[in-house]
């Protein structure tokens, strides 16, 4: 990200240009979103924007990072420890180390939905090849922002990925499954991200459902 300016007209203006993409986000998929459009939106001119942002790219990123921000601040004042240091699965920014990808990630295994749950449970199992864990962990320190934006846009919550040797473990929560899958089916960022991962993952899918084996869940307890 380029570094960000911090007097007073500069954070008014990063703030008009952040409003204006969540705004533009509710509106059309991330991929859709041109500069302009932003500019358009916040009534900015294409020189302020490149001023304070190298694309738009840059601007989610800031505006995820803002958030995160504020969520810390939050979480300082409301608990009384550190959650960060009390699960080793989150980072530094409060974030899983591991955010995860779909459908390379997420070719999926269906779970099960809590009693008295909205939230359906989804958990599977991948394996990559060997001698790739330091890169499959490289590529999963920064997943891209517009992959990201997708997942939560499909309804996706508490996804994590457990590595062991070339074995992964998956587990993630949505509001309605169908949804989702529909949802990432039409993701460019998605299609993107499985091509990338294609020379790591190693695939087993089911033929007649296209997804790895299902995983029942036996236990749970709230």
């Amino acid at each position: 990200m380029k570094t960000q300016k911090t007097d007073r007209r500069s954070i008014r203006t990063q703030r008009l240009l952040g409003d204006a993409l969540i705004a533009l986000l509710l509106e059309k998929r991330y991929d859709d979103i041109t500069v302009q459009d932003i500019l358009d939106r916040a009534n900015i001119g294409r020189s302020t924007f490149y001023e304070h942002y190298w694309d738009k790219e840059d601007l989610l990123t800031s505006e995820i990072a803002r958030v995160i921000d504020g969520l810390d601040q939050r979480l300082a004042v409301l608990a009384p420890w550190d959650i960060r240091s009390q699960h080793p699965s989150f980072s530094t920014n409060g974030c899983p180390k591991e955010p995860a990808h779909c459908f390379s990630a997420c070719p999926l295994a269906i779970g099960s939905r809590g009693q008295g749950s909205s939230m359906q449970r989804i958990a599977f199992t991948m394996r990559i090849k060997p001698g790739t864990e330091e890169e499959y962990r490289r590529r999963h320190w920064q997943v891209w922002p517009e992959l990201l934006v997708d997942l939560k846009r499909a309804g996706c919550q508490n996804y994590s990925i457990y590595l062991r040797g070339t074995e992964l473990f998956a587990h993630m929560e949505v509001d309605d499954f169908q949804r989702y899958l529909e949802i990432m089916a039409a993701s460019r960022a998605s299609e993107r991200w499985e091509a990338q991962m294609s020379d790591i993952l190693i695939r087993e899918i089911e033929p007649a459902s296209g997804f790895p084996p299902v995983l029942e869940e036996v236990f749970h307890l709230e």
